[in-house]
């Protein structure tokens, strides 16, 4: 599916169901998403598909958009920040903490941990040494040396 495919089929859902200043509205802001997907190196066809069918999405928009919210009509677009925080939401300076650690700093948490863990494994282990070894010399006096 095209963008101006899946841009037609969310108009024509939404057509008669919500008020043509809202329609008008999201068509707009899902343009302006698939537009700066593929600006940012997305196929166009992957970013429609991750969108999800064009009806699913003018269900939860008609779900969502009272007629007497006056708020949900007003066109924000000319805020260019919060554009940007609906298009990267993993940017925003609410965003988790495990969000914003790379990769590898979950790897070198991973490998601190094994680390830790065979630390711990080995003094186990070097506090028993003592005591097999004083346990194989009492079996061998006691059973070994009497044959």
């Amino acid at each position: 599916m095209t963008k101006k495919q899946f841009l037609l089929e969310l108009r024509d859902f939404l057509n008669g169901r919500v008020e043509e200043r809202e329609i008008t509205r999201q068509v707009h802001y899902y343009e302006d998403y698939i537009n700066s997907q593929v600006a940012g190196g997305k196929e166009e066809s992957l970013v429609i598909e991750e969108l999800g069918d064009p009806r699913l999405l003018a269900k939860t928009i008609i779900a969502s958009s009272p007629v007497t919210n006056e708020s949900r009509r007003d066109n924000s677009y000319g805020n260019t920040e919060s554009v940007k925080n609906r298009y990267h939401p993993n940017e925003s300076k609410s965003a988790g903490f495990f969000t914003k650690i790379k990769r590898w700093g979950i790897l070198l948490l991973i490998l601190f941990f094994v680390l830790v863990m065979m630390i711990t494994l080995f003094s186990i282990i070097r506090f028993f040494i003592p005591v097999i070894f004083i346990f194989l010399i009492i079996w061998f006096f006691m059973f070994v040396r009497k044959k």
